[in-house]
């Protein structure tokens, strides 16, 4: 689990653990633009507020932040990120970067192929305002750049 503000009270003992991810966009063949949410578990929706998450986690002994993103995207949403499907640098808040891809896959959700625990209930191509209004509290400031700049993109086409 990944630190947010909130985390970093005067109390804290834990370091926190820098992580990385995606936001995933698709064009789907009728020219609807839809990004990727992650259903949050129960107890993630209670503590994070908010309904989806995104593919992201911590970043392992040695890994960089993209190594990281790439890794976390297969793992928990299935999705294999290219380089050519990279749209742009990441954006970093709080010790947490988040890229923008573009895909033609569909997610399949499956446990963490470590502990073997589920770590989202299912998942959603999501418009681009239903990811920014529900997607778990602390990414929306990130999620609204990279909504943004996904479809930016696709308008330089």
């Amino acid at each position: 689990e990944l630190y947010t503000e909130k985390d970093s009270g005067t109390n804290m003992k834990k370091k926190r653990k820098d992580g990385s991810g995606f936001l995933v966009g698709r064009v789907f063949p009728n020219g609807k633009v839809k990004f990727l949410g992650l259903e949050a578990l129960p107890h993630i929706k209670r503590k994070k507020g908010g309904e989806y998450d995104i593919p992201k986690g911590k970043l392992q002994k040695g890994e960089d932040v993209l190594q990281g993103a790439k890794r976390e995207c297969r793992e928990e949403s299935g999705i294999k990120i290219s380089d050519s499907d990279i749209i742009g640098s990441g954006e970093s808040i709080n010790g947490l970067t988040i890229f923008l891809a573009s895909t033609t896959m569909d997610p399949i959700i499956s446990p963490n192929p470590d502990s073997g625990k589920m770590e989202h209930a299912g998942s959603r191509w999501l418009s681009k305002s239903e990811i920014e209004n529900n997607c778990l509290e602390y990414l929306k400031p990130i999620v609204k750049i990279l909504t943004k700049r996904f479809i930016e993109s696709l308008d330089k086409n």
